[in-house]
């Protein structure tokens, strides 16, 4: 039990730092779509990636702050159920970016899912 509060405790530590650097990012973008949208669209890939990173880290985080009993094998569970359905039943919506925004979120849930199983 003990090693189970380290880990989360590892991995609260771990989604925090990685949050602070996607949220950089994301300031950057912003910057530089004031300066010229159309370029930081061009090169916008990356933001999707860490904007569906920053979302699941954030929910993540919320999750085990508000549930003292959650464990990683609560947390795995849920994990595979979210892919799993995901995967399944795809994106089909009519606007781009969305559709790959959603690719990007399925992506963010797998490299946490992945990232878990290594504590």
């Amino acid at each position: 039990m003990i090693k189970t509060n380290e880990n989360l405790k590892t991995l609260l530590e771990m989604l925090e730092q990685k949050n602070v650097l996607n949220q950089k990012d994301i300031n950057v973008f912003i910057k530089k779509m004031s300066i010229d949208p159309v370029s930081a669209l061009e090169w916008s890939k990356s933001i999707f990636q860490c904007s569906a990173e920053l979302r699941v880290n954030k929910w993540l985080i919320s999750a085990i702050k508000k549930n003292k009993k959650l464990t990683l094998e609560d947390i795995k569970k849920y994990l595979q159920d979210q892919i799993l359905s995901d995967t399944q039943y795809g994106h089909n919506s009519t606007s781009v970016p969305s559709n790959f925004m959603n690719q990007e979120l399925d992506q963010a849930w797998a490299k946490l899912y992945n990232m878990i199983k290594l504590l």
